[in-house]
């Protein structure tokens, strides 16, 4: 018995040719419905934290589906297919930049740069460990995609990354979900809840379910202090980007994700 756990981040009909990897709400639906076909029990955040404050273990295949960074698009696309199919789902919301304030997250500049080149951009140098570090660390992208998303992430100095931001800010900050469209979209629900992406504050997001659990960003995973941090913050559970089944809840700030890409090969 186990625990799968499915992250998303776009749904659209179409994507650029290079930069921004997604599924469409075509595929979407396709993949839910094989999940459910493999025998897995969709459950929400509210029941997974249920069995960790109960100690309980998995008593057959259970599946929950995340969508990071807060976007318009799992609202406007995602959403309606997790109603009509009736499937629970958690939203993790990057709190103190894109909801609030409407900036674009770096890793979203980044994206929308590369969708718009055809080949690596001029000034980014890698030596070849660190061009193998990148297609590792971003092995469903191009190599030239990777070596840039790297370059961005892990290696570009604070103020060209500043410079960079300010000049395609117009252009993608209209990309995050606000109240307005949660308001619209969910309304009051116990099948989904909103979580906080990278940020421990505790507060509720768009006034809806408090934060009960957080995911972690680009591959970071908590320290010890930083665990100490959540558990007194309430915490109850926390998602990373390592790929995996769950198969207990005895490490439940560690808990792994497969991306939207692996349902096929994993199930």
């Amino acid at each position: 018995m186990k625990l799968a756990v499915f992250n998303y981040h776009y749904i659209r009909p179409e994507f650029p040719k290079h930069g921004i990897h997604g599924v469409t709400p075509e595929e979407f639906k396709k993949q839910l419905l094989y999940i459910k076909f493999m025998g897995y029990s969709f459950i929400s955040l509210d029941f997974l934290n249920s069995m960790i404050l109960s100690n309980k273990n998995f008593d057959r295949k259970y599946c929950l589906i995340t969508f990071d960074d807060g976007l318009k698009e799992q609202l406007t696309y995602g959403l309606p297919i997790l109603k009509e199919l009736n499937i629970p789902a958690v939203f993790f919301v990057p709190r103190f930049k894109s909801y609030i304030h409407c900036e674009p997250c770096l890793n979203h500049v980044v994206h929308y740069i590369i969708s718009e080149i055809e080949k690596e951009p001029e000034g980014i140098k890698l030596y070849n460990k660190e061009r193998k570090l990148a297609e590792k660390h971003y092995p469903y992208d191009q190599k030239s995609t990777a070596h840039f998303k790297y370059f961005w992430n892990f290696l570009i100095d604070d103020k060209r990354r500043a410079e960079m931001m300010c000049i395609y800010y117009d252009k993608i900050k209209g990309l995050y979900m606000n109240r307005m469209d949660v308001d619209h979209s969910i309304k009051e629900s116990s099948k989904y809840y909103f979580g906080s992406h990278m940020d421990m504050r505790r507060e509720k997001i768009f006034g809806y379910h408090s934060q009960d659990s957080i995911s972690y960003h680009n591959g970071f995973l908590p320290t010890q202090k930083q665990l100490l941090q959540l558990i007194r913050l309430k915490y109850i559970s926390g998602f990373t980007i390592k790929r995996g089944f769950n198969y207990d809840l005895k490490q439940p700030f560690f808990i792994k994700r497969f991306d939207a890409n692996n349902v096929y090969e994993v199930l």
